[in-house]
C-alpha cells in the first residue's frame, strides 16, 4: 500500500542521516574533520525534525492502517453475507463462491494493449474467498478485460457461463490455436492472461457499483465467481434474476464503502 512505502522511506532516510551524523561525530572526536560552528545547529536541528516526522509518519501510518482494516472489515463481511445466500439452495458450494471489488486505478490510469489502444486500468481493492484457492490471476483488469471490464463499459449487469470454455482449455493454449479462438471467447483477454484465468471459474457475474449520492456515476464494479469444476449435472446459478438481485444489492453496500457519503474526487 502506498503509505507503507511513503513509512518505509521516511524511516531509510532517517536512519541513513542518523548514519551520517554519527560518522561526523567520530570523525570530529579523532580531529580528522574540524566542526563548523555554523553547521553543527544545523545538524542538529535536521535531525530533530527527522525525529519529529519519524513520529508523526507512525502515527499516521497506525491511523491509515486502522483505516484500511476498518475498510477491509466491511467489505468481507458484505461479500461472506451475499456468498452465503448465494449458495442457500446448496446448488453451489459456498467454498467454490468468491467475490471481488474493483474501481478505476488512481495511479497508472490507463493500459496499453498489443494492438495499440488503451484502456482504463481498473485495480481490484478487495477480494474474498472462503478458501484460499485459486490464488490471484496476477492479470491487469481493464475496461475490456473480461465480464468486469465489460460491466464497466456498459454499465450494465454482465452474466458469462464459462463452464463450456473451461472444460475445453483446462491446458495451455498455443499461439495458433489461440488466433482460432472466437472474439467472444477471447473476452478481451490476452494469450497469457486467457492461460491464466481460462480453467478457473464455470460462471461469473459482475454488476455496477454507483456512487451512493449520485445514481448515475458509476463508481467500481462488484463480481462474483465460481470454480470450475467436472460435474456432467453443472447447474448454473449466477444468470438468475434472484442471484442478480442478490448481487446489485450488495453493490449497493459496497458502494457505501468503496465512496463513503460526502466524500468527493
Amino acid at each position: 500500500m502506498w503509505w507503507r512505502r511513503i513509512v518505509l522511506w521516511a524511516r531509510v532516510i532517517a536512519v541513513t542521516w542518523a548514519g551520517l551524523v554519527g560518522l561526523l561525530e567520530v570523525l570530529v572526536h579523532y580531529e580528522l574533520v574540524t566542526p563548523s560552528p555554523r553547521v553543527q545547529p544545523t545538524i542538529w536541528i535536521i535531525s530533530l525534525s527527522m525525529i519529529g516526522l519519524g513520529s508523526l509518519g507512525g502515527i499516521i501510518g497506525d491511523a491509515v492502517k486502522q483505516r484500511f482494516a476498518e475498510r477491509k472489515s466491511l467489505y468481507d463481511n458484505a461479500l461472506m453475507t451475499l456468498l452465503i445466500e448465494l449458495s442457500r439452495d446448496q446448488t453451489a458450494r459456498f467454498e467454490d463462491l468468491g467475490g471481488s471489488v474493483y474501481r478505476p486505478a488512481r495511479w497508472r490510469r490507463t493500459v496499453r494493449h498489443e494492438d495499440g489502444t488503451r484502456s482504463v486500468r481498473l485495480k481490484r481493492v478487495h477480494r474474498f474467498r472462503p478458501s484460499a484457492f485459486p490464488l490471484p490471476s496476477g492479470i491487469t483488469w481493464t475496461a475490456r478485460t473480461g465480464a468486469v471490464g465489460e460491466c464497466w463499459t456498459s454499465h450494465r449487469p454482465v452474466p458469462k457461463n464459462w463452464q463450456a470454455v473451461a472444460a475445453k482449455y483446462q491446458g495451455p493454449v498455443g499461439a495458433a490455436d489461440f488466433r482460432r479462438v472466437s472474439k467472444e471467447t477471447k473476452n478481451g483477454f490476452s494469450l497469457d492472461e486467457f492461460n491464466a484465468i481460462a480453467h478457473r471459474y464455470s460462471e461469473v457475474l459482475a454488476v455496477p457499483v454507483w456512487d451512493p449520492a449520485r445514481d448515475d456515476k458509476q463508481v467500481g464494479v462488484l463480481s462474483v465467481d465460481r470454480l470450475y469444476a467436472e460435474d456432467v449435472t453443472f447447474k448454473p446459478i449466477l444468470s438468475s434474476t434472484v442471484a442478480q438481485r442478490l448481487v446489485a444489492a450488495t453493490s449497493a453496500a459496497v458502494g457505501s464503502i468503496l465512496k463513503p457519503q460526502g466524500k468527493n474526487d
